[in-house]
């Protein structure tokens, strides 16, 4: 398959440059690939072509090895028609209008492989200089043609995330997790909108992500997100049913992760037991965990023992910061990890 990611990758190249009749000979090259040429009978078949070329590594122009863009070469993203790869020409004033119709698609499939291909590359231009508000109308035209897969949704709501929309984001996030295509950051990333986003987190919003947790302990059972879910719920309502469930979850699938002491730390404070959150950190010490979050966990405490019990609980430090000091540090490791599973996903 990573060949035909290198075809992709030229073709996407000449598209972008202008030159139609290069890009067009390197997607019939992928498209016309024993293997593909295979499964490539109907239009679904054709999508998911498009989808698995879509969520392959996009790299630098530089790795396509297509050479200089051709001189005279106009940024696309500043026509209002935009001539790519498929033969129906983008109207940019248009989105939904240039989407060809069933008929259309049903007859020609590769031709609509093209058409996705170019609109994903008018959304990608948008998010390369930052301007996730133009990438928007590209990703929902991708919903409208193809409403059954989950990229364009999750695009569409990481953009919106980027703007500070967390309305946005949060409805975008949620159809995400009934398409097809679902990869574990999307149920990560919608928990997180509800509980560090959300303004009012409310019953209704924890009995959602209880549905959430688990759907993701029947589909994911090895995955720890379930309980690291419930355990920020735990957090929000200072629910101790919730934190020893997650808890004791997290211990029996990653005794020594980060998180889960993290999550062990923060539920003995939540209930009042210093020993036991105190036996937490000493362990932590122990084992090769940051050096910074153990500082975190360590000031916890001192603010524990230096406040009444009660104010401790109702000061909001305890729910929201031991997720700002005891996880940020770590986000970056399991996302990233995550992005790896996403990839290989997909």
């Amino acid at each position: 398959m990573a060949h035909l990611v290198h075809w992709s990758k030229q073709a996407r190249f000449f598209s972008r440059f202008g030159n139609r009749d290069n890009a067009r000979v390197r997607v019939r090259t992928v498209f016309g690939h024993s293997h593909i040429q295979r499964v490539l009978k109907s239009l679904a078949a054709a999508v998911t072509v498009f989808m698995v070329l879509a969520a392959a590594p996009k790299g630098s122009l530089a790795q396509a090895n297509a050479g200089p863009p051709p001189s005279g070469y106009k940024d696309p993203s500043a026509e209002w028609t935009y001539y790519g790869l498929s033969k129906w020409h983008i109207d940019k004033r248009n989105l939904e209008g240039s989407i060809p119709s069933p008929q259309q698609r049903d007859a020609n499939p590769i031709e609509f492989g093209y058409f996705l291909m170019d609109v994903s590359d008018l959304a990608e231009f948008a998010i390369k200089r930052k301007n996730y508000a133009e990438s928007i109308p590209y990703f929902k035209t991708l919903i409208k043609a193809v409403p059954g897969k989950a990229v364009s949704y999750r695009k569409t709501c990481i953009s919106y995330l980027a703007l500070g929309d967390w309305q946005n984001a949060l409805t975008y996030c949620k159809y995400a997790l009934s398409k097809e295509g679902t990869f574990v950051e999307d149920f990560a990333r919608y928990a997180q909108i509800l509980l560090q986003m959300k303004p009012n987190f409310t019953l209704e919003d924890a009995a959602d992500l209880d549905t959430v947790v688990e759907h993701l302990r029947a589909q994911m059972p090895n995955e720890t997100l379930a309980d690291e879910i419930k355990c920020d719920v735990g957090l929000k309502l200072q629910d101790n049913n919730r934190m020893k469930e997650c808890t004791d979850g997290l211990a029996a699938k990653a005794p020594d992760n980060t998180k889960t002491l993290t999550y062990e730390w923060a539920y003995a404070l939540q209930r009042g037991d210093s020993p036991a959150a105190q036996r937490v950190i000493d362990k932590a010490k122990r084992l090769a965990i940051p050096p910074a979050v153990i500082r975190n966990l360590e000031q916890g405490m001192v603010k524990f023992k230096r406040t009444d019990r009660m104010n401790w609980l109702h000061n909001r430090w305890l729910g929201l910061g031991v997720l700002a000091l005891g996880l940020l540090g770590i986000f970056a490791v399991n996302y990233a990890k995550r992005r790896r599973l996403a990839a290989t996903a997909g």
